[in-house]
C-alpha cells in the first residue's frame, strides 16, 4: 500500500512542520502501515509534543505492533499530563479501541461526548472504531450526536 504522492510531498515541503507529519503519520495508521506511522508520529510528537492525540494514535501504532510497553509508557504520559492540562478522552478512547477494551473506550467516548469535544466529531468515520460499530453502544452513541 502506498500513500498519496501530495502527502510525502508535503512532507518534503515542510518537513518541519507537525501538521504534515501527523496526517501522514495518521494515514499509515489507517492503512495498517504500522512501522512507518510510529516513524512519522513519532517526529509528529518531537515536533509538536503538547499535540496529545498524536501521541495517542502513536501510542495505538505501537500497541498494534506488538510493543505494549511503548505504548502503555506513552499513555501514562498522557495520563499524568491530563492532571496539568487537558486531554481529550478521546484520546484514552483511541487506545482503549486499539487494546480491543469495548468498556474502556465507550467510556471515554461517553466523556468526551459529555465535554462536546472537537475530536469526537469524525468519530463515524474513524477506523480505529470499525471493530464496534455493530455493538449497540456505538449506535446508541451516534444517535446521542445526532449521526445515526
Amino acid at each position: 500500500m502506498k500513500l498519496s504522492n501530495n502527502a510525502a510531498r508535503a512532507v518534503d515541503l515542510y518537513p518541519d512542520y507537525w501538521l504534515v507529519h501527523f496526517g501522514m503519520g495518521l494515514a499509515q495508521s489507517q492503512k495498517d502501515l504500522l512501522q512507518q506511522s510510529i516513524a512519522t508520529l513519532e517526529k509528529t510528537v518531537h515536533l509538536s509534543p503538547s499535540f496529545s492525540l498524536a501521541t495517542a494514535i502513536l501510542a495505538a501504532s505501537y500497541a498494534r505492533s506488538g510493543d505494549p510497553d511503548h505504548a502503555t509508557e506513552l499513555m501514562e504520559e498522557l495520563r499524568q499530563r491530563s492532571s496539568k492540562q487537558y486531554v481529550s478522552a478521546f484520546c484514552f478512547a483511541i487506545y482503549a479501541a486499539a487494546l480491543g477494551q469495548a468498556d474502556r473506550m465507550f467510556k471515554f467516548l461517553q466523556a468526551a461526548l459529555a465535554e462536546r469535544d472537537p475530536y469526537l466529531t469524525p468519530v463515524d468515520s474513524e477506523p480505529h472504531f470499525d471493530p464496534f460499530r455493530s455493538d449497540p453502544r456505538y449506535r446508541d452513541l451516534l444517535g446521542e450526536m445526532n449521526l445515526a
